[in-house]
């Protein structure tokens, strides 16, 4: 959740690491259920003491310095982002092709509770439908039981490094509705600073929240603080090609740029994918929240 000055308590804290927040849901490490999180502001989310460290964890080291504006240095994991990479790309692929998608299953994959089996059951029922449009499905029946491309798709590409193509596959559909459904959809700077707007993103985070792993809230209240301080950027990253230099560029804004959303950060290492489809689907439901409606896809949305 955020703060609604998004202001820092100034309290000093000690090197922290955000424990694979941006990628253990996509398969990369197991969660450890270490992290321990609240549901009030960005600053309290952080861990109050040091972390176990995981292969492929997002690490931010720094302390609270809320009159920071240096830049953070960014650093990728190129083995990881190459699995990503292909998850992502094939993710989208399927989005273009499979155009005739229930809008009640998507709506359902996007907005439902987080690992959750009707959630995963809906994104799993999408592919089932589309198979077409999917590639890596089984030549030769059967096909794994529901909701095993919902829940996780697990994919290799890089020996040792995994990912679930479920994630990826998910962020894409958001990606889609937000420019389908709403294509007209502006938020700038200063949009999402309504006590309102933000009353109602953290009503919609909490309920998240009660299902997403520990890890994954930290990475949302992270994410959600940076797209509230640079929601101009944040809207033009979503609009920017994919693994294009605009997007490594406004990437590197919300990371490089956001101090008070990082405790002062030094350096980060993280995941340009992940990272995308954590700000698409904080962009989806803020979305939500500015307009003052339950869901950005109506109940008469139609197929195709």
């Amino acid at each position: 959740m955020i703060n609604r000055s998004l202001a820092a308590t100034g309290r000093r804290k000690p090197a922290i690491s955000l424990a694979a927040a941006l990628l253990s849901v996509a398969g990369v490490s197991p969660v450890n259920g270490q992290q321990q999180t609240s549901h009030n502001q960005v600053n309290e989310t952080l861990p109050t003491g040091d972390a176990s460290r995981q292969k492929g964890d997002i690490t931010v080291i720094g302390t609270i310095e809320p009159e920071s504006t240096s830049t953070v240095p960014i650093k990728q994991r190129s083995a990881l982002v190459a699995s990503s990479r292909f998850a992502s790309g094939e993710a989208y692929r399927f989005v273009r092709c499979a155009k005739r998608t229930d809008p009640k299953l998507v709506k359902q994959a996007i907005e439902g509770l987080p690992h959750r089996y009707d959630s995963e059951y809906a994104l799993d029922r999408i592919i089932r439908e589309g198979q077409s449009c999917y590639s890596g499905l089984p030549t030769v029946p059967p096909m794994p039981s529901p909701p095993y491309y919902g829940a996780c798709n697990p994919i290799v590409i890089v020996p040792g490094e995994v990912v679930c193509r479920a994630f990826f596959d998910r962020g894409a559909l958001i990606e889609r509705a937000i420019s389908k459904i709403t294509p007209r959809l502006s938020l700038r700077d200063g949009n999402l600073a309504d006590p309102a707007v933000i009353d109602r993103f953290n009503a919609r985070t909490a309920a998240l929240n009660t299902t997403r792993y520990p890890q994954e809230r930290i990475g949302y209240a992270v994410v959600a603080c940076m797209v509230a301080t640079h929601t101009t950027v944040a809207m033009s990253l979503l609009r920017s090609e994919p693994g294009s230099r605009g997007e490594r560029r406004l990437s590197g804004v919300l990371l490089g740029q956001s101090p008070q959303c990082l405790g002062g950060a030094k350096k980060i290492a993280t995941d340009p994918r992940q990272f995308r489809v954590y700000v698409a689907e904080t962009i989806y439901f803020f979305a939500a929240a500015f307009r003052g409606v339950p869901s950005l896809i109506p109940d008469d949305a139609k197929r195709g």
